[in-house]
């Protein structure tokens, strides 16, 4: 089986017990709902970011679909209101232009997928003409490196969301507050990889920890592929 290497896991950040991030992540509250639409496989995948969303921002959730999960409802967003799929769609106006004196919420739509289920996602959402967003223009290095993106170096699921959130709630301390979150995920997987040594880990580890008594004979000699080629990270993007 693909994840059988995998070995258990936290079942709300997907750590490993030993590097449970839980007790780090701290939920903040704001104004704007987060809804990440995502596909079934990407719960099996230690490489998704869009899972830590929920322990991030209060006012998010996941709604997961797939051919093992229930239909997608056809409006996921909460009522009272107003969805914006966040994707990067020809034509689709940039978060930092919309302006209106609606008092109502936004709720914000991600797609969580490859590239292919999250194009799928797209046709679903713009033929019910629910208005489309991408991120504006700028300098917005990556910090991923757990996944190649479909268009190279692309931001991923959390990363992208975390800018997006920053515009609609006029508040760039969310941005850092959600990337130091995915920061401290993807450093302790990279570390568990042997890809980066334990000094430097951002965030850290739990004192006296060692590789091998996290992973395993077994699981250290297994290949690791639970990534994809083509998510979805690099669709919330923007360019």
């Amino acid at each position: 089986m693909r994840h059988a290497s995998l070995g258990p896991r936290c079942p709300r950040c997907f750590s490993k017990p030993a590097l449970c991030l839980c007790p780090q992540l701290v939920p903040r509250a704001g104004r704007t709902a987060v809804r990440v639409v995502v596909h079934e496989t990407e719960l099996h995948k230690s490489t998704n970011s869009g899972r830590l969303l929920p322990l991030l921002w209060r006012e998010a959730s996941m709604v997961v679909y797939g051919h093992g999960a229930p239909s997608l409802p056809a409006q996921p967003w909460p009522e009272g209101t107003r969805p914006l799929v966040l994707f990067p769609l020809a034509g689709a106006p940039t978060l930092d232009t919309i302006v209106d004196d609606d008092p109502r919420p936004f709720s914000l739509v991600v797609l969580d997928g490859t590239w292919h289920q999250a194009n799928r996602l797209r046709k679903r959402f713009h033929h019910a003409r629910v208005p489309f967003v991408r991120l504006p223009e700028r300098e917005r290095p990556t910090l991923y490196k757990l996944r190649r993106g479909h268009f190279g170096a692309s931001l991923s699921t959390l990363e992208a969301t975390a800018a997006a959130l920053a515009i609609l709630e006029r508040d760039d301390d969310v941005e850092a507050h959600l990337v130091d979150g995915f920061r401290r995920m993807q450093d302790r997987t990279l570390w568990l990889r042997g890809a980066i040594d334990a000094d430097d880990v951002y965030g850290g580890l739990p004192a006296g920890l060692q590789r091998h008594t996290v992973n395993g004979p077994a699981a250290a000699a297994a290949p690791q592929h639970d990534g994809d080629d083509g998510d979805i990270d690099d669709a919330t993007a923007g360019a």
